[in-house]
């Protein structure tokens, strides 16, 4: 079974409501809280791509249960229905570090 410990970004993460947690319909989510970065990226369009690409696959498969249940708080509900609509932070985040990449071997 998965845990949030198993997630790539757990140590950064502050999203009260985990979807990697097994009692995640326990926990409490307030306005304005943080939404779990996997469950925003996991409603992307591209997000099977992106996931597999990243070497996340089996996160996708781990989260995308929860992301589609009504049973989630109604803010994090209108987070991930705006996130449908968003460009890919895993996405961003690659090419960035493929353009670092590129400018370093330029310099050596």
């Amino acid at each position: 079974m998965t845990q949030p410990q198993d997630c790539p970004r757990y140590d950064r993460c502050s999203a009260n409501v985990c979807p990697l947690d097994a009692a995640w319909r326990k926990r409490s989510h307030v306005r304005g809280d943080e939404v779990c970065f996997m469950l925003t990226e996991s409603v992307k369009a591209d997000a099977a791509a992106n996931f597999a690409h990243s070497g996340w696959g089996w996160l996708l498969e781990a989260v995308r249960p929860v992301a589609s249940s009504k049973s989630l708080p109604e803010d994090i509900l209108r987070t991930l229905e705006r996130a449908k609509t968003t460009g890919s932070r895993i996405v961003n985040q690659r090419r960035s570090a493929e353009r670092l990449r590129r400018l370093r071997e330029e310099v050596t």
